[in-house]
């Protein structure tokens, strides 16, 4: 007989959105410890502020960022994007941990994306180095959904052509 085989590996896409708060729609000044969604990484540190939909650095000398906790789960590999703007100097390193694992990184204004696997569970973590004066908006984090290889598996002697005229054994 005959056999023939599909091998389906279609990418599944991407899914839910992870981060809470991306678009920074609600103000505050991130605190370190604190109990908001968005939290700065370093005591005592208020270079971070959340106002008119973007969380902006003043441009302080120290390195510091802010944090959303329980983001990326081990194993799993993610689409990071965010926008940069009003960036005059400095830089955007974006982690996944305390530094623990970096994703990408920016000098520059416009729209990043990285792809990377966590090897740990971890927070996300945006760090503003070089005295960093940029403002940050439209964070996005979503699990890239792996592909699913299945095989479907036609067998026997039948063949059917529609064109041929009348079906039979």
């Amino acid at each position: 007989g005959q056999q023939s085989y599909i091998l389906d590996a279609s990418n599944t896409g991407l899914g839910d959105e992870i981060i809470v708060e991306g678009d920074y729609s609600v103000s505050y000044t991130p605190a370190y410890g604190g109990s908001t969604n968005w939290t700065n990484s370093v005591d005592g540190n208020t270079a971070w502020s959340i106002a008119n939909g973007v969380a902006t650095r003043d441009g302080s000398a120290t390195n510091s960022g802010i944090d959303q906790a329980n983001v990326f789960k081990n194993g799993v590999t993610y689409k990071v994007e965010l926008f940069i703007s009003n960036r005059t100097i400095g830089s955007l390193i974006v982690y996944a941990g305390q530094g623990a694992q970096t994703i990408m990184s920016s000098n520059s204004n416009g729209t990043i994306t990285g792809y990377f696997t966590a090897t740990a569970n971890r927070k996300l973590l945006l760090n503003g180095t070089s005295n960093f004066d940029g403002s940050i908006d439209n964070v996005s984090v979503k699990a890239v959904n792996n592909k699913h290889h299945a095989t479907t598996e036609f067998e026997g002697d039948d063949l059917f052509d529609a064109g041929a005229g009348d079906y039979s054994d």
